[in-house]
């Protein structure tokens, strides 16, 4: 009897400190990590308040190749919804809603994991306008009811994924982020070596002054698809290739370019003509921001081919990928700038 009584006040004692931890441990594991991004306010809140945008810089989309996303209608709207299903040990499988969005200041969603274990987050991403910054916080919330909070003693949420949100943060900042010289020159892994195909091009060519170029290319532009809109040719990509670049006079040998077929003729008559490129090695580097500041990217590539003893043909080319009569922000224009090598 004295030992089934003891082992009675034993059990109730074990009873008594297990509520009294679980009233005294929050009913909640958090992860907070916070970044201050080199761009507007309002540049920020577009990668932060879509579905869609969300999944272009969050760790577990970019680190699950076989991951499949849906999405519902009205993204960007309170309410619009996301399923995702990929690798168990990755992404495993779950939904998210958007619960709140305030322009420019805050996006709310709740995320459901269902597979490999079944739980509900809510994540809350706020912006902070700093010196000319924004200053992005990422507040990550699992509830986990008492008494089960006991748990939290053993399994340290941020521990086990706080770097996840650091990396997704990091991957928010490369997406948002104008290419300035300092952030060019610190990612020389940004360039790529590719494999450049045999282009033909119908082009408009030209010696002028630095201050010409973006005129040139405009007028130009247009000038040839009018042409080849009249001879019914179909053009694609505005491409600009220069031939020189004369730092001490400061003026190129360039040509306005679009892109046609390999077996497209363009009669002498014309004033347009073809230009052709014969495929070749090539290193590139990817362009955001104002097309006409590219000195941080030239700078990377020519420090490439340095180091890696490389030697570049002509022409250089730059492919714009945004169409400033469409995109007017001129930090959301990108441009693929490519050095033919051998």
């Amino acid at each position: 009897m004295a030992i089934a009584k003891k082992v009675l006040v034993f059990l109730f004692f074990v009873a008594l400190s297990t509520a009294l931890l679980s009233f005294l441990l929050p009913a909640q594991q958090k992860i907070e990590r916070s970044i201050t991004i080199n761009a507007p306010i309002a540049a920020v809140y577009k990668n932060i308040s879509s579905l869609r945008q969300f999944n272009s810089w969050s760790v577990w989309s970019q680190n699950d190749s076989g991951i499949s996303n849906t999405y519902g209608e009205k993204d960007g709207l309170v309410g619009a919804k996301a399923t995702w299903e990929g690798d168990p040990d990755v992404s495993g499988k779950g939904e998210m809603e958007i619960m709140k969005l305030t322009d420019n200041k805050e996006s709310v969603f709740k995320i459901l994991f269902l597979e490999p274990k079944k739980i509900e987050a809510t994540s809350s991403i706020t912006l902070e306008e700093k010196n000319n910054q924004t200053v992005v916080t990422w507040v990550f919330t699992v509830p986990t009811p008492r008494p089960w909070n006991i748990s939290n003693l053993f399994f340290k949420l941020d521990k086990q994924m706080g770097n996840d949100f650091e990396q997704g943060l990091s991957n928010l900042k490369k997406l948002t982020e104008p290419l300035t010289p300092q952030t060019a020159i610190a990612t020389t892994n940004a360039v790529e070596q590719i494999n450049f195909p045999a282009t033909l091009y119908a082009g408009m060519r030209q010696k002028l002054s630095w201050n010409e170029i973006p005129q040139f290319l405009n007028s130009h532009f247009n000038h040839i698809n009018g042409v080849l809109s009249n001879i019914k040719v179909t053009g694609k990509g505005y491409t600009g290739l220069f031939y020189e670049w004369d730092n001490k006079t400061q003026t190129t040998d360039m040509a306005a370019a679009i892109d046609i077929a390999e077996n497209t003729t363009l009669e002498p008559q014309l004033s347009i003509k073809p230009i052709s490129i014969e495929a070749s090695k090539a290193i590139s580097i990817d362009l955001l921001g104002d097309n006409t500041k590219t000195e941080a990217a030239y700078e990377v590539l020519e420090r490439f081919l340095k180091e890696n003893k490389l030697t570049k043909k002509q022409p250089v080319i730059e492919q714009y990928l945004t169409d400033p009569a469409i995109v007017k922000d001129t930090a959301k224009w990108r441009t693929k700038i490519i050095f033919l090598v051998e």
